[in-house]
């Protein structure tokens, strides 16, 4: 093995590898890599936190050791803690098998009190109470310790923390018992073993026991057999020594193992939010008024976790219903089955009404309003839960006090009514305002009208017996199937019977709904055929078994300006569609038969809302915005496919296509019939959906010229996936503590790339034309990393080494090779180069644009890069065949007069205007002197047999049959250009391509008609004439 980078199977995209785990050179090389390491190879065993001869800053320092029975070089093993601060080993060091190496903030021994330090690092500090050290290999965790302060571990000052030697393995150093304060001077006086076996803590092992026959050392030890990695966490069996002994206490030798946490490997039985159903989380407390301090200090909202499972909620999206105001979890926060999380915009207890949060988010992200409101819970594909409250009609509207939902109603149904909430009745503090953040809800006294009278003999169908309505059923004793039916024995005369036949007719109304009843499935705002104001409509499908009237439904956006209610009468069957109208009269509106046509509501092209209400409860809600991927287009409709027809699906832009069928006028859509197909459209994929591979990461600005790095740094990700990707939810992070979450809609269509920095502005940014301006992350200019993932999978990784194997450039990007564009050959430096096309203000990159192949990559001498005016030549045009269609049939030429081999990808075409363009998108060598043929179609058999180099998209660029321009680029300078007149002055064929003379074979000469003529010779028999990637017929 060559001991060397990780190669293929290092890094890569599975977790943060491609695969294997010995990388390129394998294990069986004389020296290993960290990605050869298993947990427990390396193991922290001395801590220098509060040195006394120097300062923390220049003093702190700590020791690992080997026991992997190997060589091992150290480069790229990470080092942080569990609070944002880490570092990368960047450079080679090679620690022997059994031996010990110093990390230290300082390596001069002379300043440093005297520790001989192997490898000096920065941007990490070791606190002096509790604080962490984390070991990884990539996503492994090879070690790591908790320290605490003194609660159970050593808190020295001028001393280290030492692990005892009989205890030096990855699971006996999580037990602060284990550790002790070094007693042997070194340097300038403090005390410590850096680099050398560690002194002896005087710890009896109870390797006979205190009192007990079977000794309170017992064989398992401290540790257990799980090990760091285990499943059970660190300790495992029942202590230090089987039985308790005769004493009864545990016995000298240890607690019950180290605690049970998860060990240094992670945790077992944690699923994540894309694993979760709708339902599996429930709002169950809001304080959106608090009186003890102000809104911005003490909102907060409260979850429970009704999953069944643990739950780590990174990712978890939050929002209102608009969408305006939202924010995603950005770090690992896990909830047991059945506990709750608190979400509040304030995590200090002292300042935000004594609260204790466990996911802070911005107040300018997400504001809880005092009056009507709303709350999504999502992961990216599926709302989990939401509530709409509507500031006291139908729940509670305090002031101090959370909205609280009763204890038995404990569901993500059941919340969305509003009589199931109350106001908090318990103190948070002494004299502060009312709630139980984090904590089972108050009970909300409400009499839920159980018992009523039955009435025996039904009373004739006038509402039963059934008394007073009581305080809590939705319509009191008499009302649900209760005392008689639901509206009586049944309406009639009566019967005189038993409890009734459900009323005089088993129609429901409005005031039975619940969410989801009701589903809005198709929506025309945008007619062509007739003016808006005469043709908008939307459908609304029932998913009920029995037929509702919808008298008295509710209809507006979420301002509430525009709205309607349903007057009359309006059955929609069990299963049925009505259709709402702007519009009543087929012959004025487009020819769509309307079921109801409303006023006082319309529906903007670009955005809205359309909610659907019942007595303050949201029946259902969609907000169309084409920013969101929203299928927005005028004359069709956008239609919900019937695969997601239901009340979550159709939040989700990719549930929604264009319709193609047409109705009345001649615009399309299928108003109160089943939906059109949207499998046959494209289909926009979540973050969640996405495997290892589908995106690429492909262009790296880490090191800008042209302005600040806090200004210009980007990065570019190409969509690999072949198919529409909105990369809302994504998570990018490096190795360290850096990281942010993609909290907005950004779609990229399948083969394009996507632009993520940290200045979107133009004008200052060094002029790169950002898609998404993050904050969180910086991008290191000597080695670090960028991780893609979807909190369940590493979609792609590059780890950058500062110039071992990949540039390390300044002022210019980082550049995958156009021809290496896949997430595994983004792993090797080799197949990266640095940019050399300008862009902006001066700095040399590629963003958002087709990456050129880096030279010796593709095998080709040059790159677009490399070109000059000249070295490239139009030489044949095919403007108007004969033997098959333009569309079908169009294609020009090109000669290679550079002298030397040529990479084509990303060489510009468009015409004068600009208005017909495309780029070369993959790798296309032309040989010096060689020919290109670059069409519309690549099929021989249906384009009148050329053989086409590359395929560009017809519907980018055509060939006018009179006058047109074919101009080629570099992105910068121009090539070379032709402008073919219709006859004037050049031939004008049609069957026959228009041919360059032989003897005029350069950039200056084919700028004139005279040189050009009508080609003589046979593409195929009987076929046009022209000689594609051939030499041309002489035209003498």
């Amino acid at each position: 093995g060559d001991g060397g980078a990780p190669g293929d199977g290092g890094f890569g995209d599975g977790g943060f590898g491609d695969g294997g785990s010995a990388g390129d050179g394998g294990s069986s090389g004389s020296t290993a890599t960290i990605y050869d390491l298993s947990v427990g190879d390396l193991v922290i065993s001395e801590v220098m936190q509060n040195p006394s001869a120097v300062g923390d800053s220049v003093g702190e320092w700590f020791e690992i050791t080997n026991l992997s029975g190997m060589d091992v070089d150290l480069t790229d093993l990470g080092v942080s803690d569990r609070d944002g601060e880490a570092f990368l080993v960047d450079a080679p060091v090679v620690l022997a098998a059994g031996g010990r190496v110093v990390f230290g903030n300082n390596a001069d021994s002379a300043t440093n009190g005297g520790v001989p330090v192997d490898y000096e690092y920065s941007g990490m500090s070791l606190g002096n109470s509790a604080d962490e050290i984390v070991l990884t290999a990539g996503s492994t965790e090879l070690d790591a310790i908790e320290y605490d302060g003194g609660a159970t571990w050593p808190d020295p000052t001028g001393a280290s923390m030492t692990l005892s030697p009989s205890a030096l393995d990855a699971t006996s150093n999580d037990d602060g018992s284990n550790w002790c304060e070094a007693s042997s001077s070194y340097g300038d006086g403090d005390l410590g073993t850096p680099g050398a076996a560690n002194d002896s803590c005087s710890v009896d092992s109870g390797s006979t026991g205190d009192t007990g026959t079977a000794g309170d050392g017992g064989t398992v030890g401290d540790g257990g057999t799980p090990g760091d990695g285990g499943a059970i966490g660190d300790g495992g069996a029942p202590g230090d020594g089987g039985a308790i002994g005769d004493g009864g206490a545990p016995g000298d030798g240890g607690t019950p193992g180290d605690g049970g946490s998860a060990g240094d490997g992670g945790s077992d039985g944690v699923v994540s939010v894309t694993d979760l159903a709708a339902g599996d989380l429930v709002i169950t407390e809001v304080m959106q008024n608090p009186a003890a301090v102000s809104d911005s200090a003490g909102e907060y909202f409260e979850l429970y976790n009704a999953s069944g499972s643990t739950v780590d909620l990174a990712g978890l999206q939050v929002r209102n219903a608009s969408s305006s105001e939202n924010f995603s979890v950005a770090d690992s926060v896990e909830v047991a089955a059945g506990d709750y999380v608190v979400f509040g915009v304030n995590g200090d207890p002292t300042t935000n009404g004594g609260v204790t949060v466990d996911v802070v988010y911005s107040w300018s992200d997400f504001v809880l309003g005092n009056g009507a409101d709303s709350i999504y819970v999502g992961n990216g594909s599926i709302i989990i839960d939401r509530i709409a409250y509507d500031g006291g009609t139908d729940w509670p509207d305090p002031t101090g006090a959370a909205m609280s939902l009763s204890p038995a109603a404990l569901d993500a149904t059941s919340n969305d009514d509003g009589t199931n909430w109350c106001e908090g009745t318990s103190e948070i503090v002494a004299d502060g305002d009312k709630g139980t953040p984090g904590a089972a809800n108050d009970s909300c006294s409400v009499d839920s009208g159980s018992t009523g009278d039955t009435g025996t003999a039904g009373d004739g169908g006038a509402i039963g017996d059934g008394g007073t309505p009581g305080d809590g059923g939705a319509i009191g004793d008499g009302g649900a199937p209760g005392d008689g039916g639901a509206i009586g024995d049944g309406g009639a005369p009566g019967d005189g019977g038993a409890p009734g036949d459900t009323g005089a007719s088993s129609t429901l109304s409005v005031g039975d709904l619940a969410f989801g009843d009701l589903v809005i499935s198709e929506v025309m705002m945008a007619p062509a055929a007739v003016a808006d104001s005469l043709g908008e409509w939307f459908e609304v499908v029932s998913t009920l078994s029995a037929p509702v009237d919808l008298e008295g439904l509710v209809v507006q956006d979420d301002s509430g300006t525009d709205s309607f209610t349903v007057s009359g009468s309006l059955v929609v069957p069990a299963g049925g569609r009505v259709v709402f109208g702007i519009a009543g009269d087929p012959g004025v509106n487009g020819g769509v038969d309307v079921d109801y046509d409303y006023d006082g509501m319309t529906l903007d092209d670009d955005a809205d809302q359309i909610s659907l209400v019942s007595g303050g409860t949201v029946i259902d809600w969609i907000g169309y915005d084409t920013s969101l991927g929203f299928p927005v287009a005028a004359g069709t409709s956008m239609s919900l496919a019937e695969t997601a027809m239901d009340s979550d699906s159709n939040d989700f832009s990719g549930n929604w296509c264009n319709s193609t069928t047409t109705y009345g006028d001649g615009d399309q859509g299928t108003p109160g019939s089943t939906n059109d197909d949207c499998t046959s459209s494209t289909s926009t994929l979540s973050v969640s959906d996405l495997i290892a591979g589908d995106l690429v990461i492909s262009e790296i600005m880490q090191n800008p010229d042209a302005v600040g790095d806090s200004a210009g740094e980007w990065f570019e990700v190409t969509n690999q996936s072949g198919a529409e990707v909105d990369l809302w939810g994504l998570l990018v992070t490096d190795d360290g503590a850096d990281s942010f979450t993609v909290e907005a809609s950004l779609v990229v269509a399948a083969g394009d790339s996507v632009v993520l920095g940290n200045n979107a502005d133009t004008t200052t940014n060094g002029g790169a034309p950002v898609d998404y301006e993050y904050s969180g992350m910086t991008l290191g200019n000597g080695s670090d990393s960028i991780i893609l993932s979807n909190s369940e999978t590493t979609i792609d990784a590059v780890f950058y080494d500062g110039g071992k194997t990949f540039p390390d450039p300044s002022g210019a990007s980082m550049s995958l090779s156009g021809d290496s564009l896949n997430a595994t050959d983004n792993d090797d430096g080799a197949n990266w180069c640095e940019a050399e096309t300008i862009f902006g203000d001066g700095d040399f990159g590629t963003p958002g644009d087709p990456n050129p192949t880096c030279a010796g990559a593709s095998g080709a001498d040059l790159g677009m890069s490399d070109l000059m005016a000249g070295d490239l030549v139009i030489t044949e045009v095919m403007q108007d065949p004969a033997a098959v269609a333009d569309s079908a049939g169009e294609w020009f030429e090109i000669y290679n007069a550079a002298g030397a081999s040529v990479d084509l990808l990303g060489l510009q075409v468009s015409d004068s205007a600009g208005s017909e363009t495309f780029t070369v998108a993959s790798s296309l060598v032309l040989d010096a002197g060689g020919y290109a043929v670059l069409g519309r179609n690549g099929d021989i058999t249906t384009n009148g047999g050329v053989t086409v180099d590359y395929v560009y998209p017809g519907e980018d660029f055509t060939l006018g049959n009179g006058a047109d321009t074919i101009i080629l680029s570099d992105g910068v300078s121009t090539l070379d250009g032709i402008a073919y007149d219709g006859g004037v002055d050049w031939p004008d064929p049609s069957g026959a391509s228009m041919t360059l003379d032989p003897t005029a074979l350069d950039a200056t000469s084919n700028d004139d008609g005279g040189n050009w003529c009508t080609a003589t010779s046979e593409i195929a028999a009987g076929a046009d004439l022209g000689t594609p990637g051939a030499a041309n017929d002489s035209c003498g």
